[in-house]
């Protein structure tokens, strides 16, 4: 599961399907992923702090068979917790597909270890090693913009908080894009200890 605190940055089911599952559960620890299937979460989504709204675009990786809704989101409190486990959250705050020169593209999304989220697609879910399966050359669409993937990262989610390869500089980063999820092991417990960093460029 993502959950990201922020402090180095200022950072599939159709969203009408996800939203009446949203409504009708009062306890957010518990979610449905791609397969439909409840996942309970360690640390429970604020749905009302991060304000999500669906952009009508989607996020996809070909290559590695991902195609989910783009949603935008609050990072609440400086920390970023997507609202569901089946969408892509375009972070608010930093650049947008849509606006030119509008800088860094933030895109976060949960990875599980025991279930099927939209971030599982990134690696190859294993007990002590969870390969990454993404390479420089994929592409990525986000929003109907196309990006190339240069490489990527496993860093502990402290790193990941204040790296400066991920956070410094998003408005003179225009048409670069950041992708942020957790990666899984199924011998772990509790919340996942690092995020899988995904970048590309326009």
């Amino acid at each position: 599961m993502l959950v990201l605190t922020l402090l180095a940055a200022a950072a599939a089911l159709s969203w009408n399907a996800v939203r009446p599952v949203l409504d009708a559960l009062q306890d957010t620890s518990t979610l449905l992923d791609l397969d439909g299937r409840p996942v309970v979460l360690d640390d429970p989504p604020d749905v009302a702090a991060a304000d999500p709204v669906p952009t009508g675009g989607r996020f996809a990786a070909p290559r590695l068979g991902l195609d989910v809704p783009l949603v935008e989101m609050t990072a609440s409190r400086g920390v970023i917790n997507p609202p569901t486990l089946t969408d892509a959250y375009l972070v608010r705050g930093f650049g947008s597909t849509t606006v030119p020169g509008s800088g860094l593209v933030v895109v976060a999304m949960h990875a599980v270890r025991g279930g099927n989220a939209a971030g599982n697609a990134f690696f190859a879910l294993g007990s002590e090693q969870s390969p990454v399966l993404v390479i420089p050359g994929d592409v990525l669409h986000v929003d109907g913009v196309v990006y190339t993937v240069t490489r990527s990262d496993v860093l502990t989610k402290s790193a990941a908080t204040t790296s400066d390869a991920i956070w410094a500089d998003p408005q003179g980063r225009d048409g670069e894009l950041v992708v942020i999820t957790c990666l899984q092991y199924t011998s772990a417990t509790g919340a996942a200890d690092e995020n899988l960093v995904i970048w590309a460029h326009r």
